[in-house]
Order: C-alpha cells, then structure tokens, then sequence
C-alpha cells in the first residue's frame, strides 16, 4: 500500500510540473500589448481554427487578434489555477485542467489538415524509394 501510495504522489508530481511548468512559461513570457512570443505560435493555429468552423458551420467567430494576448494569459491562469488546485488533492483541479485541455486540443493540433491514412502511407512508402 505504502507503494501505491509513492507511485500515485510522484505521478500527481509530474503531471502538476508540466502544467504548472507550461503556465509558468506563459506567465513570465507575457508582455499585454503583443502577448509575447508563445502568441506568435498560437495565432495561426487560432486563425485556422477559426476559418475551419467557418468553413464548416458558416459560423464567424467574433474573435479579433487584438484580443489573443487575453485568451493566452487566460489560459495560462487557467492552467496554473488547474494545477495548483490539482496539487493540493481538489477534484475541481481535474475539472479545471480538462477544460483547459479540451479547447486547447482542438485549436493547437490542427488535426483536420492531416492527411488521410492512405496519404501517408503513400507518402511514407515514397520517401523509402
């Protein structure tokens, strides 16, 4: 038991480290008029994140770039708050974490401009010749 116990504390460590680590970055890399470097990352993939609703749904997202150092320090409070909350053994860290997770997921892999299984097999295949 005394075991399962180290296990679960040093995983509950390292999963708090990367978070808490990922918000730290954010947090001290933040400048409020451009948002700092981690926003020049985040806009493309925010901007075709946004194009690709519109070109699904035909629904505009009213988001303008002037606004994305704000949702960047957002999320970076999010997932500080997330793992603190996590660290002291509150389930509502957990809660707060996976709705960090879960939009971040989705805007930052773009997984919608990957290739199809065939593509990459071909592409695979072709790159061995």
């Amino acid at each position: 038991m005394v075991k399962s116990n180290l296990v679960t504390t040093f995983g509950r460590a390292l999963f708090i480290a990367v978070f808490a680590g990922s918000a730290f970055e954010k947090i001290t890399n933040f400048d409020k008029v451009t948002g700092g470097p981690l926003t020049s990352l985040m806009a493309p993939k925010l901007d075709a994140f946004i194009s690709k609703v519109h070109e699904l749904t035909g629904f505009d997202i009213p988001i303008p770039k002037s606004s994305y150092p704000q949702i960047l320090l957002t999320a970076a409070v999010c997932e500080a708050f997330g793992a603190i909350l996590f660290g002291m053994d509150i389930a509502f860290g957990a809660v707060v974490l996976i709705i960090f997770i879960i939009p971040t997921s989705v805007i930052m892999h773009n997984f919608w401009e990957a290739p199809t299984p065939q593509v990459r097999f071909i592409n695979k295949a072709s790159s061995n010749l």
